[in-house]
């Protein structure tokens, strides 16, 4: 009996960490510009507003993601051109599947 609970909570933790049930999970990350992104100007927009940007850019392009959050960095930039770095990155999940096409948006694997 032991045995077999042990094999569920194992069993469990694996399916809770798994990205879905096909593919491996991978962490990306993109630096935010002042203006430059691709989903649009939305630099100062509150975490939601990013993030719901960044979900329905993606999403027009096929492109399936998990978990997007934006977080604060230290690679802002005191300038204020578009190309310009913002001080927060924009981090996802994505399974394997879906790497070429973020790394052509210049998200970066972690």
């Amino acid at each position: 009996m032991k045995n077999i609970k042990l094999f569920f909570l194992i069993s469990l933790s694996f399916l809770i960490y798994s990205c879905d049930d096909e593919n491996d999970c991978n962490k990306y990350y993109y630096l935010e510009t002042q203006c430059a992104d691709p989903w649009g100007f939305v630099v100062g927009a509150s975490e939601s507003v990013v993030v719901d940007s960044v979900q329905n850019y993606l999403t027009t392009l096929d492109i399936s993601v998990k978990n997007i959050s934006v977080e604060n960095n230290d690679f802002g930039e005191a300038c204020l051109a578009c190309t310009c770095l913002s001080g927060r990155s924009i981090i996802l999940e994505a399974s394997d599947d879906q790497e070429t096409s973020l790394l052509d948006l210049n998200f970066v694997k972690e």
